[in-house]
């Protein structure tokens, strides 16, 4: 358990370097996206940036403490199992 926990905090275990690829969910916002900059003039592009940006970093919020949530609640599972 220790080596878990090290490599964790050390960054030997790195739980977002994952990547998921969901063809059709990636595929309709590549093309929406494409459409979109396609459409919109240079100010509009540059507004759609910033929300691309903004979305990026409330996703990677979500996923933390997603994550955070996770560990909390299989720790607790796993100290109730030990009683």
């Amino acid at each position: 358990m220790n080596k878990i926990i090290n490599d964790l905090y050390y960054g030997g275990i790195n739980p977002s370097a994952r990547k998921y690829y969901m063809s059709e969910e990636e595929d309709e916002i590549e093309y929406t996206e494409k459409y979109l900059l396609e459409t919109l003039n240079d100010k509009g592009k540059e507004i759609f940036d910033k929300y691309k940006i903004a979305c990026g970093n409330h996703e990677s919020k979500i996923a933390y403490k997603n994550f955070s949530y996770g560990f909390k609640l299989a720790s607790k599972m796993i100290f109730e199992t030990l009683k």
